[in-house]
């Protein structure tokens, strides 16, 4: 099932130096018509996120130009003909999310950069689509386990981050090659009977932009992940 989580479009029109107030174009200038949106993010039996902002920037070379806000809508702004222009987008969250700790659920993450050359009298259209870079965890119960089992925890574990999650919750990693997760769910049902089962990735392969649900199947008192 595929799902849209962010979607930021804009016709956009830069300025860079080419154009003075009430002054006509010079001839070494073009422009640039700019879409941003989020790539369709793989959901696995739950729904998606919140939608969280994208912050947008204009770079030249090393240079960052500009961070793009709704304020920079314009009918007509040009740019200074060049081949060395990229487009920066990301969620705020991309600047701290390697640093997360056992406290921190995270979120889904995006980035991507964008480079494109700008001609002069001519406009540049740039279509950035913008990919989840970590993967999430959700944890689903079916329906009357609470009931059944009124106490239970669920841990899971990603390198050195060990999360407790409650029914619906989702945790979120940093992907790698070598990702990888495991957990545990510990419960105590009406009667004070306890038990406990658990499990790991280690049968698939992790991927980028994935949610992955983790359910408990009472029926067969063991796992599901997809």
């Amino acid at each position: 099932m595929k799902h849209t989580l962010l979607y930021i479009a804009m016709s956009i029109f830069l300025l860079a130096g080419c154009q003075q107030e009430d002054e006509p174009v010079v001839a070494d200038c073009g422009y640039l018509s700019l879409s941003v949106q989020a790539e369709d993010v793989q959901v696995v039996m739950t729904r998606a996120e919140d939608d969280a902002p994208l912050i947008v920037e204009l770079w030249k070379g090393e240079t960052k130009q500009q961070e793009l806000t709704s304020d920079d809508l314009q009918d007509k702004i040009v740019l200074e003909a060049g081949d060395d222009y990229k487009i920066v987008a990301y969620t705020a969250s991309y600047n701290s999310y390697t640093d997360w700790t056992n406290a921190d659920k995270g979120e889904a993450v995006y980035y991507k950069e964008e480079t494109f050359g700008v001609k002069a009298g001519e406009t540049t259209s740039v279509d950035v689509e913008v990919p989840m870079i970590n993967y999430g965890v959700r944890l689903v119960l079916p329906e009357g386990f609470e009931n059944s089992f009124p106490t239970y925890t669920f841990t899971i574990t990603v390198g050195e981050r060990t999360l407790n999650l409650r029914n619906g919750e989702a945790a979120y990693f940093p992907y790698s090659d070598s990702t990888a997760f495991s957990y545990v769910l510990e419960a105590t049902n009406v009667d004070g009977e306890q038990h406990t089962d658990g499990g790991d990735s280690s049968e698939f392969e992790i991927a980028s932009g994935t949610i992955y649900s983790v359910t408990y199947v009472i029926a067969t008192q063991s796992f599901a992940i997809e």
